[in-house]
């Protein structure tokens, strides 16, 4: 955990000195060279935070979700099987599964359902490049 909070830190003061940087040094503002480099690195920085940790944690809880609301149906739809105790007694017991024929009910589960993480960052996505290439190069290229 402490080594966790050290690298927020760590990143902070680096994100901070690399947006700073720009404002001290005045070669950064001149040089489109360094800041093409610098807008494709914040780039890549989004990118890998939306892949690398957003996507993949929406994805769990949606789908984890989706299990919690259907536990209740699949425990009702458990197969009761009659044991004949002494006497002629016949006691219903809930069939147990194995694990294999739990992953392979959840994964069927899980097939069924419509992708909706993905495809609401798909839209985002999708939204952002348009506001991006509509509004703003429309409005850069009427004031040239």
């Amino acid at each position: 955990m402490t080594l966790k909070v050290c690298f927020i830190f760590i990143i902070f003061f680096i994100t901070v000195l690399s947006g700073l940087a720009p404002h001290k040094f005045k070669t950064f503002n001149q040089s489109q060279h360094i800041l093409g480099i610098a807008n494709t690195f914040s780039g890549g920085v989004f990118l890998a935070i939306a892949f690398v940790h957003i996507i993949p944690e929406t994805s769990n809880n949606y789908y984890m979700s989706i299990l919690r609301n259907n536990e209740l149906q699949t425990l009702k739809n458990h197969a009761k099987v009659e044991y004949m105790m002494e006497k002629g007694v016949a006691v219903p017991v809930e069939q147990e599964y194995t694990q294999t024929q739990l992953n392979d009910e959840v994964a069927e589960l899980l097939e069924k359902q419509f992708p909706l993480p993905f495809v609401l960052v798909l839209l985002g996505y999708g939204f952002i490049l348009l506001i991006d290439k509509v509004l703003i190069d429309s409005h850069d290229s009427h004031s040239c």
